[in-house]
C-alpha cells in the first residue's frame, strides 16, 4: 500500500513473508518538482544527449546549501563528494555522507540534499538515453544503476581520485565550445 498523506508520503509494503514498517517521508507532495533539466531550472528541457558536470558548491550555494526533495524523470545523477558535510534525503530516509562518497541517483528517484558551505565535489548529470545506451551490453551495470546507492568503501584515496577524473574531463568538454563536443562527451 502506498498512501499520500498531507505531511508527505507513507509507504507500507506487505508480502506473504514480510511486513515493513511505514515510513513517512517529510515533504509536501504538492511541492515535489520533476525537473527536466537541473535542479532549480524551471524551463530547461534536457536533450536525449544531455551530459553535464558542475561543482556541488556552485549549485547548492545558490539555494542556501539545501536542495529540496525533487526528481528527474529522465536523468541519472552522480554526486562525487570529496570533502565537507553532506546528507541525502530519499523516501528511504536521510543518509549522512562520509567523504569520499559517490551518490548514484537514477531517473525517478525522489532526492534532496543538505550541504555544508565547506562541501567540495562534483555532480555529473546524464540523460537516461545516453547512459543506458552506453551500458546496454552490460545488463548487470544497468541494474546496479537503477537503484539509489551510496558508495564510500574505496580501497584507497587514489581509487576515488581516479573516479573523480571522469567528471573533471566532462566538465572540461562542456566548457569547450568545439563542434565535436557532443560526440566527445558521449564517447
Amino acid at each position: 500500500m502506498i498512501r499520500l498523506i498531507s505531511t508527505g508520503i507513507e509507504l507500507s509494503l506487505n508480502s506473504a513473508n514480510r511486513t515493513f514498517e511505514p515510513f513517512v517521508f517529510q515533504m509536501n507532495v504538492k511541492k515535489l518538482k520533476n525537473y527536466s533539466g537541473l535542479y532549480g531550472e524551471i524551463n530547461t528541457e534536457a536533450s536525449p544527449f544531455y551530459v553535464y558536470s558542475e561543482l556541488i558548491e556552485d549549485r547548492s550555494g545558490l539555494f542556501d546549501w539545501t536542495i529540496e526533495p525533487h526528481l528527474h524523470a529522465h536523468l541519472y545523477q552522480f554526486f562525487f563528494v570529496q570533502a565537507g558535510n553532506a546528507s541525502v534525503d530519499t523516501t528511504s530516509g536521510t543518509r549522512h555522507l562520509s567523504p569520499p562518497s559517490v551518490v548514484v541517483i537514477s531517473p525517478g528517484t525522489v532526492h534532496g540534499f543538505h550541504f555544508s558551505p565547506t562541501v567540495k565535489g562534483r555532480i555529473v548529470t546524464v540523460a537516461d538515453t545516453v547512459l543506458e545506451g552506453l551500458v546496454k551490453a552490460s545488463p548487470n551495470i544497468l541494474l546496479a544503476l537503477k537503484n539509489f546507492s551510496v558508495i564510500n568503501d574505496f580501497e584507497d584515496s587514489s581509487s576515488f581520485a581516479d573516479l573523480v577524473e571522469l567528471p573533471l574531463k566532462i566538465g572540461k568538454e562542456n566548457s569547450d565550445r568545439q563542434p565535436e563536443k557532443d560526440f566527445a562527451v558521449q564517447s
